[in-house]
C-alpha cells in the first residue's frame, strides 16, 4: 500500500504545482499583455478535480475525514468503539463501491458519446474516469482501515 500512497501524494502535489504555476502565469499575462492562455482555466479546473477526488483516499488513510464521533467517544469499552468504527468504515466502503459503479457506468456512457472538452479538446470521459478511479482508491483505502481495525485490540 505504500507505493499507492506515494503515487497519490505525487499526483496531488504536481497537480497543485502545475495549477498554481498556470494561475500565476495567466495573471501576469493578463495584467502585462491583456491576454492569457484560453485553455489554462479548463486545465486548472481538471487539476483541482484531480486533487479533490484523489484527496478522498488520502483523507481516509490519514484519518482526517469529517465525522461525528460523539457516540464512539461516549463509549467506555474498546470493543464497542471498535464495532462502531467498523460499522462506519463498512458504510463508507459500501458508499465508495456504489459510487464507483455509478461513475463507471456514466464514464462508459460519456465514452460512447464521444464528447470532448471545449478548450483542450480532450475526450471528456477522462474526467469521469478520474472519478471512477478515485472511488476505487477510496474503497481500497477503506478496506485497509477495516483490516487494521479488525486485527487491532481496540480503537485509539
Amino acid at each position: 500500500m505504500s507505493w499507492l500512497s506515494k503515487f497519490e501524494d505525487i499526483v496531488c502535489v504536481f497537480s497543485l504545482l502545475i495549477a498554481s504555476f498556470l494561475i500565476f502565469i495567466n495573471v501576469v499575462l493578463r495584467y502585462a499583455f491583456h491576454s492569457g492562455f484560453p485553455w489554462s482555466e479548463e486545465l486548472i479546473r481538471y487539476l483541482f478535480a484531480i486533487v479533490t477526488f484523489i484527496g478522498l483516499s488520502m483523507g481516509v488513510k490519514r484519518n482526517s475525514r469529517i465525522s461525528i464521533d460523539i457516540v464512539a467517544l461516549s463509549m467506555k469499552s474498546d470493543s464497542a468503539k471498535k464495532v462502531v468504527e467498523l460499522g462506519i468504515n463498512l458504510t463508507q466502503l459500501l458508499f465508495a463501491f456504489i459510487l464507483a459503479v455509478i461513475a463507471f457506468r456514466y464514464t462508459k456512457f460519456v465514452f460512447n458519446s464521444g464528447q470532448v472538452s471545449s478548450a483542450l479538446e480532450l475526450p471528456i470521459f477522462y474526467l469521469y474516469l478520474l472519478v471512477t478511479i478515485a472511488f476505487v482508491l477510496l474503497a481500497i483505502s477503506t478496506l485497509s482501515i477495516i483490516s487494521k481495525l479488525w486485527h487491532s485490540k481496540g480503537v485509539k
